[in-house]
């Protein structure tokens, strides 16, 4: 149960610090005709990058993902973030 909580508090820990402020705005490619949006990166990382200076034991590490995804933010445009997940095979 310690353990499930720790690592809930670890990934919680990782998506507040991993995403930095600075935004680069990058043209949609793949997108339907017609739609000429852009979307706004939050964050670009490695998963190494991540990952740095925080202490997660190896056991755990083997088991994240760093994604990518898309989705409309707050402001009505698309942005673009990462997050880790537990990956299970």
């Amino acid at each position: 149960m310690i353990k499930n909580y720790l690592f809930g508090c670890c990934c919680i820990l990782l998506l507040t610090v991993s995403c930095k402020s600075d935004k680069q705005r990058v043209s949609v490619v793949d997108e339907p005709a017609g739609i000429t949006d852009t979307v706004i990166i939050d964050c670009n990382y490695t998963f190494e990058q991540a990952t740095a200076g925080i202490k997660i034991p190896e056991h755990i590490i083997k088991n994240l993902r760093l994604i990518t995804v898309k989705y409309y933010s707050m402001d009505g445009k698309i942005h673009q973030g990462q997050m880790i997940t537990n990956y299970l095979k």
